[in-house]
């Protein structure tokens, strides 16, 4: 099951990505891949100290470190060479046995053919599905973070077929929920029917007390597609900035007042795990249904 993370906002996808693949693995126990197609360094890489983790990776730069991350994974990929049982030996483990990082690539987006990118790309989607139960990735429009890869985006060429969930995170902004929810859901149905199963919309530095708030959007649009809020949260932007979110999540979920208050973090972060649950629920059965009927028209 693939899980991407779109941003239309200010960057926030990283974090969400992140956030939701940490929910995953440590409160459900989900093996998760954690995928960086951006710069290494730059997007979900931000939020763990991957020098740390790795221990014998070098302090001061990524380029040294070739035999992990999305750049290996690729490697193997394109000689057909990567496989379900070696996949997690070249990435970070977050959580070991639950969560891990493909950290960010070393190549510019100029630096390979775009159709050479994607073939790599599906290639590595395809294993990486057999060797976990979930596939994150985040999807970043921010300028100096993109790579080749990230080239590869739903309804556009090269995107693998049967992509599964889309997050659209945007920000609280009029303006951007105008635009997402006129212009991304309801003029591309075609596209969503076709290549992916579910979508949602999530809403960052949320402010429930705001006029713009989820009730009076979904009054105002009348929305099909879910819509929740993540709202700010200081000790998650500082673990955030301090590489460590991990901590942040193990924490947290162990409170469950943090987790029950509405205003924070780890609550919306869990709505919109226990969405993404329900969702994939629906999509096996939907997928086990259609697999059944053909089946029988097949006898």
């Amino acid at each position: 099951m693939k899980i991407f993370v779109s941003d239309y906002g200010n960057g926030i996808a990283a974090e969400l990505a992140a956030g939701t693949a940490l929910a995953l693995a440590l409160h459900y126990q989900k093996r998760v891949l954690l995928l960086n197609d951006q710069l290494a360094g730059s997007g979900v890489d931000c939020g763990f100290n991957i020098l740390k983790i790795a221990g014998s990776w070098r302090d001061d730069t990524f380029s040294s470190i070739p035999e992990f991350g999305i750049d290996a994974l690729l490697r193997l990929a394109s000689i057909h060479r990567l496989t379900k049982e070696n996949f997690a030996d070249y990435t970070v483990p977050i959580i070991p046995g639950y969560l891990d990082l493909a950290s960010g690539t070393n190549s510019s987006k100029h630096d390979k053919p775009i159709e050479s990118c994607h073939t790599s790309m599906n290639s590595l989607y395809s294993v990486a599905e057999e060797a976990y139960d979930i596939v994150i990735k985040n999807r970043s429009r921010c300028s100096g973070t993109t790579s080749c890869l990230s080239t590869c985006v739903p309804g556009c060429y090269g995107e693998p077929e049967g992509l599964d969930i889309e997050l659209i995170v945007v920000d609280q902004k009029r303006s951007m929920l105008e635009k997402v929810l006129k212009e991304q859901l309801e003029k591309r149905p075609a596209i969503c029917e076709r290549r992916m199963r579910q979508s949602m919309v999530v809403i960052s530095d949320y402010d429930d007390r705001a006029k713009w708030n989820i009730n009076n959007i979904k009054r105002k649009y009348d929305c099909k597609v879910p819509i929740y809020g993540i709202p700010y949260d200081t000790g998650f932007s500082d673990s955030w900035n301090d590489k460590d979110i991990v901590r942040f999540f193990r924490r947290g979920l162990l409170l469950p007042r943090q987790v029950h208050r509405r205003d924070s973090l780890l609550f919306g972060v869990m709505q919109v795990v226990h969405a993404l649950l329900k969702m994939m629920e629906q999509a096996m059965a939907s997928s086990s249904s259609t697999a059944s009927s053909s089946d029988v028209k097949g006898a």
